[in-house]
């Protein structure tokens, strides 16, 4: 976040993108941006959108361009049954939407256990067309071919 502090005045050199760099570096809980949802046409997307692409360069644009405009923004935030991680609430009863961050669904573990049958039951059905998609997909060999 620091990094972004140095940056903003080539972004938009205004006391006002200041304000919100400096707001967005006292401390408070992070958003993460991996599960989020936004009505049509939300005006914070174009402003988050814009920050994102400036900062694509630096390690997660998306997370800490949100950081930085979302308190400016009517919001509500929901608990972690939909945005629950494999890593940090695997033990969670009620979840309705998993976040497989870091590649999480893949590497050995909690996470892969719980997504792979997933997967396959997925694939089994055949949603999306996913098997004219990928026909000689190997989930478990060819993870980086799902794009």
């Amino acid at each position: 976040m620091e990094r972004w502090q140095t940056i903003a005045p080539q972004f938009e050199p205004s006391a006002e993108w200041q304000r919100r760099i400096t707001q967005a570096l006292e401390p408070h809980p992070a958003i993460n941006s991996g599960v989020f949802a936004w009505r049509k046409g939300a005006p914070i997307l174009e402003d988050w959108a814009r920050l994102t692409r400036f900062g694509h360069r630096l390690f997660i644009p998306d997370e800490i361009a949100l950081q930085i405009v979302l308190p400016d923004y009517p919001h509500t935030i929901l608990d972690q049954r939909f945005n629950c991680s494999p890593k940090f609430g695997i033990d969670q009863d009620d979840v309705r939407i998993w976040h497989f961050h870091g590649d999480r669904h893949w590497k050995p573990g909690p996470g892969r256990e719980r997504w792979l049958p997933e997967f396959h039951n997925c694939w089994n059905a055949d949603y999306a067309g996913m098997q004219s998609r990928w026909p000689d997909l190997v989930p478990e060999r060819d993870h980086h071919h799902m794009g």
